[in-house]
């Protein structure tokens, strides 16, 4: 095994997004596993249902495009107390195995898990691979680059690792992305920063919030109305409004840092 990466990305109360990237020098069976309380449902090819305590989900698997799946079940025994050595609990465990149909060198997961009942679907993409939930006027597009070449496709160009979007009647509520330095959206920049970092920004009418975390002090240009005032860490901090850009720049020191745009 020469490779293997995971990406997990927690989009809250909407999904739970998985990608695995994993490579060997020889060709071998790849299995991704989800543990459950009760045996997943499959729907149709590369979905299914999965109830647990009362909650329904739905995992979408995109990549890979031929999958086989298996549900194994497990009886697990275990003494919750040395004080009733005979006190035995068991339950039993399923898993959910999933595997390309032949054995491979290189192979790629992404699994989506669905939490409030999204239409799902792969998105074409020249750089990277690209993938849409949507739900009346909500949607999500959703993007994870392979090695350094970042992300593009109709709409969106960025060079980060990964990035997110959420979009709510049309209007951009939600921009996440990772180790990005710049992020276009339908011709427009959004992001630009003078070093690789991961941002999450949060919009609404009359404020904007951001999360930063920077390996060094950076630079950063985000998409903004014109702040009244600029916040970092609930002190008010120096910033520049670009009118002609329509972007605010402010200034983040290393580590995690939070910004308030009023």
């Amino acid at each position: 095994l020469r490779q293997f990466t995971r990406e997990l990305l927690f989009l809250e109360g909407d999904a739970v997004v998985l990608r695995d990237t994993i490579a060997a020098d020889l060709p071998r069976h790849y299995e991704w596993l989800l543990q459950t309380d009760a045996p997943p449902e499959a729907e149709c090819r590369g979905q299914f249902t999965i109830n647990t305590g009362g909650t329904i989900c739905r995992l979408r698997v995109l990549q890979p495009v031929e999958i086989i799946h298996e549900t194994r079940e497990q009886e697990i025994k275990a003494n919750p107390t040395s004080a009733k050595p005979d006190w035995i609990i068991s339950n039993t465990q399923f898993a959910l195995a999933l595997s390309p149909p032949e054995a491979q060198t290189n192979c790629s997961f992404f699994v989506i898990l669905d939490l409030a009942g999204f239409a799902i679907g792969s998105a074409s993409a020249e750089r990277g691979c690209l993938a849409s939930l949507t739900d009346g006027c909500r949607q999500w597009r959703i993007g994870f680059a392979r090695g350094r070449d970042g992300i593009l496709a109709d709409g969106l160009n960025a060079d980060a690792n990964w990035f997110a979007g959420r979009w709510d009647s049309g209007c951009l509520r939600k921009l996440l992305a990772g180790d990005a330095t710049s992020v276009w959206l339908d011709g427009e920049l959004y992001l630009v920063a003078d070093r690789p970092l991961d941002i999450a920004l949060a919009y609404a009418a009359d404020r904007i919030v951001a999360q930063v975390r920077a390996s060094g002090r950076a630079w950063i240009r985000f998409k903004s109305f014109e702040p009244r005032s600029i916040a970092l860490d609930g002190r008010l901090c120096s910033y520049h409004y670009d009118e002609a850009t329509g972007m605010a720049w402010v200034q983040a020191p290393a580590g995690v840092s939070n910004f308030e745009v009023r």
